[in-house]
C-alpha cells in the first residue's frame, strides 16, 4: 500500500547476503547464497560470472524481487530492497540471461516488450548498442521480420543480441 521510495541515485550495495530455498516440508535447504557482498557504483556495467549452481540466477531472483532474502541486505539508491514494490524494483533493473524467450512475432514486436511506446530511434539505437544493426539489414523484412516460436529463425548470438537489444531498450538506470 505504500509507494516505493525515491531513489537517491541507482548505486546497487550487497551486504552479507546468504539465502537458502526452502525445502519441500518448509524447513530451509542448502544455501545457494552464502555471506555474498559487492557493490555497483550507479553507471558500472558488472557481469556476473561462475560455475552452474555457483548462486547467479538466484541473485538475480533476489534483485528481482522473486524471492526475499533472509539475512544481509541489499540497498537500490540507498534504500533496502524490500522497501520498493516488486514491480518498482524490476522497472529499475535490466538483465540479460543466457536463455531468452523471444515471441512468435517480428523482431520489433520482440523488442517493443521492453519499452512499448519507444520510438524508432530508441529502437534503432538499441539495435546499434547490441550490434545487431548489421544483421537486421540484411534481412528482406527487416524489422517486420518473424523471428518464429521461440525465435528459432534466428542462431542463438542473434536471439541472446535481440536479449541484449530489449535490455538496453527498455534503458533501467
Amino acid at each position: 500500500p505504500d509507494p516505493s521510495p525515491r531513489p537517491a541515485g541507482y548505486d546497487l550495495v550487497v551486504e552479507g547476503l546468504s539465502f537458502a530455498y526452502p525445502e519441500a516440508g518448509g524447513g530451509p535447504g542448502v544455501p545457494a547464497l552464502q555471506d555474498v557482498s559487492f557493490a555497483v557504483r550507479q553507471g558500472e556495467v558488472v557481469a556476473i560470472v561462475g560455475p552452474s549452481g555457483a548462486g547467479k540466477s538466484t541473485l538475480v531472483s533476489l534483485l528481482l524481487r522473486f524471492w526475499e532474502y533472509e539475512t544481509g541486505r541489499i540497498l537500490l539508491g540507498g534504500h533496502d530492497l524490500r522497501a520498493y514494490r516488486a514491480d518498482d524494483a524490476r522497472a529499475l533493473i535490466g538483465v540479460v540471461a543466457q536463455q531468452t524467450h523471444l515471441f512468435n512475432t517480428t523482431l520489433r514486436e520482440n523488442l517493443l516488450l521492453a519499452r512499448p511506446d519507444a520510438t524508432g530511434e530508441q529502437i534503432a539505437a538499441a539495435v546499434r548498442g547490441a550490434r545487431l544493426d548489421g544483421f537486421i539489414a540484411g534481412l528482406p523484412q527487416g524489422y517486420d521480420t518473424p523471428v518464429g516460436e521461440q525465435g528459432l529463425a534466428l542462431s542463438g548470438g542473434e536471439r541472446q543480441r535481440v536479449a541484449i537489444a530489449r535490455a538496453l531498450l527498455k534503458d533501467a538506470p
